[in-house]
């Protein structure tokens, strides 16, 4: 969320437009790129994670209890690469 002068992020109650929308909506495939840093790679594991808002937004409003700030793991999944 960002204010009238494109600032963010902001609390919900100043923002005046949306600058960045990262959701993930159920039954919408979304496909992320990856480049490896090394080469010959057996196995990757992907973690997605949630978190109940931004964290540079949970610093500016001051919150650091660990039930907001913590990220919670929805999904692990694991591929090993012929």
């Amino acid at each position: 969320l960002g204010d009238a002068q494109g600032n963010g992020p902001v609390p919900p109650w100043q923002a005046t437009q949306i600058l960045m929308d990262r959701k993930l909506m159920p039954g919408v495939p979304v496909k992320i790129r990856y480049t490896l840093p090394v080469e010959n790679v057996r196995k990757i594991r992907a973690v997605l994670m949630y978190r109940f808002a931004p964290l540079p937004l949970l610093k500016k409003l001051n919150i650091t209890d660990p039930a907001f700030t913590k990220p919670r793991i929805m999904v692990t999944k694991s591929l090993v690469l012929k």
